[in-house]
């Protein structure tokens, strides 16, 4: 049976990890049952970087051992804001696993649970708000979460897919907000021209 470990946080060269799970497997062979462990720990810098990994031995601490390899070899880059939230909203689907993760108010903290909580919280996000739907295995749903995760847009990248070059004159608020805005809708790539720089809409809807 699966155990949820909560107090096992390490820091190594500036990269946290916790093991979130260790279960015992086994292995019917000619000779008999064989007995090992399988172990699943989630890696992070805080500063943008998160990976997971899985390891089995027939010891704890080996299987451990290969699951920080692992998790530190595959180590992934998400973008964060500033102030530790999200973008924007963001759907992720894998096999049985739907999450949803919403973004919050500053000072609200991560709304989440297990993995994924361990997860934003080792990426380096400070605010956020998660639902899960269907199963809760721990290994899918931390390929489903960093999978989510790698999926945000930042907000100049959604303005230069929308709107293509981007204006560097335009300040970073009226950026977040005009782009937020986008993002929900606001505007549509069809109604403007492909050249068109973030100024002009920002002139373009302070009209409005």
């Amino acid at each position: 049976m699966a155990q949820q470990n909560n107090n096992n946080i390490k820091k190594v060269n500036d990269i946290e990890k916790k093991v979130v799970m260790t279960k015992r497997i086994n292995k019917t062979t000619k000779g008999g049952r064989k007995g090992r462990f399988s172990a699943l720990v989630i890696a992070g810098d805080k500063k943008g970087r998160v990976g997971y990994g899985l390891g089995k031995s027939v010891e704890v601490s080996v299987a451990t051992k290969k699951a920080t390899d692992e998790a530190k070899k595959n180590l992934k880059y998400v973008p964060i804001k500033p102030n530790g939230g999200l973008y924007h909203d963001i759907e992720a689907n894998s096999g049985a696993v739907k999450l949803l993760i919403k973004t919050s108010p500053v000072g609200s903290g991560i709304v989440a649970g297990g993995v994924v909580r361990v997860i934003l919280s080792l990426a380096g996000y400070k605010d956020a708000c998660c639902k899960l739907i269907g199963s809760s295995n721990p290994i899918n749903v931390a390929k489903t979460t960093i999978e989510a995760l790698q999926k945000i847009k930042t907000h100049k990248e959604i303005a230069k897919i929308r709107f293509g070059s981007v204006g560097k004159a335009a300040s970073e608020d009226k950026m977040e907000n005009l782009l937020n805005k986008l993002y929900h809708g606001g505007y549509k790539k069809q109604q403007v021209q492909e050249n068109i720089t973030i100024n002009d809409v920002i002139k373009k809807g302070e009209e409005k």
